[in-house]
């Protein structure tokens, strides 16, 4: 985690990171190693579910 709001990301395909703005849904629910499912659509993404 950055800060509030922005956290890193690793894609476990194809190992790259990126920054990504968390939404409020999901910020008490994602931790550290915890995996979620994202869409990248035209370079725009969007999480869809935290596990």
């Amino acid at each position: 985690m950055i800060g509030i709001s922005i956290f890193w990301l690793m894609d476990m395909e194809s190992y790259e990171t990126f920054e990504l703005d968390m939404p409020d849904e999901f910020k008490n629910k994602l931790e550290q190693g915890k995996e979620l499912q994202y869409m990248d659509v035209l370079g725009r993404k969007k999480i869809l579910n935290v596990s």
